[in-house]
């Protein structure tokens, strides 16, 4: 049996794989579009609706996929190596959120996201 990483290549790790993958694509798409589109649509809201909305709950609200999508991204294992998709192994790096922003690459083996783990 041929193997990659620490994970099997059979039929049934591949369709978790899709499934991983699948997952971390929305997860992405709502944090990077939830994180770009906060401050404008607040500004606008602000404008429209009342204060109290505005200014408390509708951020509250806005922020709660956000966040679920952040944590989701940044504990997410990579296929192929088994680490952590966008840790470095470097405490000092703070970089993290830009990396959830920009970057589609696991910071250890390199793999794209999308990718399958080879066979």
């Amino acid at each position: 049996m041929v193997t990659a990483g620490p994970r099997e290549t059979n039929d049934g790790s591949r369709a978790r794989d899709g499934v991983a993958w699948a997952r971390f694509r929305s997860d992405a798409r709502v944090f990077r579009f939830g994180f770009l589109l906060l401050a404008p649509l607040a500004a606008l809201f602000v404008r429209y609706l009342p204060t109290w909305f505005s200014r408390f709950l509708l951020p509250a609200v806005c922020c709660i996929p956000i966040f679920r999508s952040y944590s989701r991204l940044f504990s997410f294992v990579c296929p192929r190596c088994g680490s952590h998709f966008f840790y470095t192994g470097d405490w000092r790096d703070l970089g993290v959120t830009v990396r959830l922003l920009t970057s589609n690459t696991c910071c250890t083996c390199g793999l794209r996201a999308g990718e399958t783990t080879g066979a």
